[in-house]
């Protein structure tokens, strides 16, 4: 299974930053960047707050993602990790630099 890298999950976490609450988009953002530690800590909120707050975020973003899936359950990725409009089109990741 190919792991996607951190910029990759930033760009996944920014197309849907107007499906998220904005405490999700900012856990999710220091997450792709950071531990547990760090990402409590640049939030400024324990630990156990980040952590529960991630969870949730997580779970937000799978079903966000879920919906960028085909009839067939396969994901509408592009062989180069951009994502892929239903009409199989690029989606905004082509205009975002590494």
């Amino acid at each position: 299974m190919k792991t996607q890298s951190r910029p990759f999950a930033g760009k996944l976490i920014e197309h849907f930053k107007d499906k998220l609450k904005s405490h999700q988009f900012d856990v999710l953002m220091t997450a792709s960047c950071s531990d547990y530690v760090g990402g409590a800590s640049a939030l400024a909120i324990p630990l156990g707050t980040y952590k529960s707050r991630l969870n949730r975020a997580r779970n937000k973003l799978e079903k966000l993602m879920a919906k960028q899936m085909h009839p067939n359950g396969a994901p509408k990725w592009a062989p180069d990790g951009t994502m892929l409009n239903e009409d199989g089109s690029r989606s905004i990741f082509d205009d975002v630099d590494e």
